[in-house]
């Protein structure tokens, strides 16, 4: 009698044991059945409360060979019911309804993550953040990838490069895998690379230049470089994926080689201010702008020194040596400086008042044999012999006679004065 209560909790036990043993474990046989039968086997089996819509009719007809454990025989019945057009949404009490795939990405479908990815038949919804791959490039290829039973899709929202994903689990987490493996192959990484002869200026024009005409007919700009001068440092910030800024770095180590002192010898020729005086300006620019930390040099001590400007005044150009970053800045200043100045059109009018300074007297004679002047007339005794004077005006008197070959013509005339025009620059003298 001692032993009973001992071998009664035995007893107890094993079969609790053995109960929760063999509960887990499944086997279906259905043949003909109806597909509503059949949900309501498998509900009764797991415990669940299935809901299932009107629409829902049909015959199933499946069998297992192995023994399933209850999740294994969950996923099975996900599977029927996907052959047959069908879908299973959970619900936050605890239920369940089976629906047509074509309305189940719509009716609430639960969301999983890295965490909880749900798997085999499950309808899910998954967020994915792309870091460095356009979603708006990325979501017509994740559709045609995605279920084609109507089950799936694809949606990207563009102001925060997010996906959206809704579909089987087994096709949804597969997609996220492939999605987070394009992701990482286009890392965008940023670097400074110092340049120690040539102009950042110029390098980062160059290398963008040959950049967008690689990236001309291609649809993936991840791929290129992008290229930005820091001219204060003379560097070159560039950005992209690890394999296109070691190919940038290549070729920037080749450009950025010794230049010869000779070809850094420019003429710039001014329109409008004047050489000899723009010489000091640009000299003391010069000076500063060499001596800043980052600026290209040379190996040479003398050509890393130079700096020489000299003004041609007979054509009014400036002469300038100098280092390739230097020579970008001051020609900047130039620019800035040879400006049109604002002139002012002056127009004055000199008047002269005399008395009887201003008259002219004049006799003329002509005959067969020619003709004789006294004096400036103004009137030629010909051309009015003739008749072929016009558009003449005159203050003054005019006479004369004429009888065949023989005449005579006096005049008295007054003379006019004249206005002058000058043309100078603002606060400058007038000629």
């Amino acid at each position: 009698m001692k032993k009973f209560p001992w071998a009664c909790v035995a007893l107890t036990t094993l079969a609790l044991y053995s109960s929760s043993l063999f509960a887990a474990n499944f086997s279906a046989s259905f043949k003909n059945t109806d597909i509503r039968e059949f949900i309501d086997t498998v509900g009764r089996n797991l415990n669940k409360t299935i809901l299932v819509d009107p629409s829902v009719q049909g015959t199933v007809s499946v069998r297992t060979y192995n023994v399933l454990t209850e999740d294994e025989y969950y996923q099975f019945f996900l599977s029927v019911l996907d052959l047959y057009g069908l879908s299973v949404i959970p619900m936050d009490n605890g239920m369940v309804k089976v629906v047509r795939s074509s309305v189940a990405r719509t009716a609430g479908t639960p969301i999983a993550d890295s965490k909880n990815p749900g798997k085999g038949d499950e309808i899910i919804t998954r967020v994915v953040r792309m870091e460095n791959v356009p979603v708006r490039e990325l979501a017509p290829l994740l559709r045609q990838l995605n279920d084609a039973t109507g089950i799936g899709n694809v949606v990207h929202f563009e102001p925060s490069n997010v996906l959206l994903l809704t579909g089987k689990a087994s096709v949804v987490n597969r997609l996220v895998d492939l999605v987070q493996r394009v992701d990482r192959s286009g890392v965008q990484r940023r670097e400074i690379v110092p340049l120690h002869y040539a102009s950042a200026k110029e390098l980062s024009d160059m290398l963008n230049n040959l950049n967008n005409e690689e990236q001309k007919g291609q649809n993936a700009p991840q791929l290129a470089t992008k290229v930005v001068a820091d001219e204060e440092t003379n560097s070159l910030v560039i950005s992209g994926s690890e394999e296109a800024r070691a190919r940038t770095r290549t070729l920037i180590a080749q450009l950025d080689r010794e230049q010869n002192n000779e070809g850094n010898t420019r003429v710039f020729y001014l329109k409008y201010a004047n050489a000899a005086k723009v010489v000091p300006v640009l000299t003391g620019i010069g000076e500063q702008m060499k001596d800043k930390p980052g600026a290209a040099k040379s190996k040479s001590p003398v050509a890393a020194t130079d700096l020489n400007i000299t003004a041609d005044e007979s054509t009014n150009s400036l002469v300038i040596t100098a280092q390739p970053n230097v020579m970008n800045s001051l020609e900047k200043v130039i620019d800035k400086l040879d400006i049109r100045r604002p002139q002012v059109l002056v127009e004055a009018i000199i008047a002269e008042v005399q008395d009887g300074a201003g008259t002219d007297l004049g006799v003329q004679w002509t005959s067969k044999h020619g003709g004789v002047q006294f004096g400036a007339t103004g009137l030629p005794i010909g051309q009015v012999k003739n008749g072929t004077i016009k558009g003449v005006n005159f203050t003054g008197m005019a006479t004369g006679f004429f009888n065949g070959d023989f005449g005579a013509l006096m005049t008295a005339l007054s003379t006019n004065g004249q206005k002058r025009h000058s043309l100078h620059a603002e606060r400058g003298d007038a000629g």
